[in-house]
């Protein structure tokens, strides 16, 4: 589920989810790279947020491995983590 948030202008993903009887196969790393290039590519952005409970360890490696970022902030109990476009470039 994603959708740009009126309140920061970003776009966020607000639910990522693999059945639990297809996680540990890497199709959650291959949906997300898919996902974050969908987003970049149809809204033009330059940010892409989502938020994860700071006990979903293996969602956190995931969205790191993916590029985010934690963002300095959290909500609701969850972290903010970012992915900047120009993170994704290469130097």
């Amino acid at each position: 589920m994603v959708a740009l948030d009126s309140d920061d202008g970003n776009q966020w993903i607000y639910r990522f989810m693999i059945d639990h009887r297809f996680q540990a196969m890497g199709l959650g790393a291959k949906a997300l790279k898919l996902l974050i290039n969908q987003i970049f590519t149809e809204t033009g952005c330059d940010r892409i947020m989502l938020g994860v409970k700071p006990t979903n360890l293996i969602a956190i490696r995931l969205y790191e491995h993916a590029g985010f970022r934690p963002a300095g902030f959290e909500f609701d109990g969850d972290v903010a983590f970012c992915l900047d476009r120009q993170a994704l470039l290469p130097t």
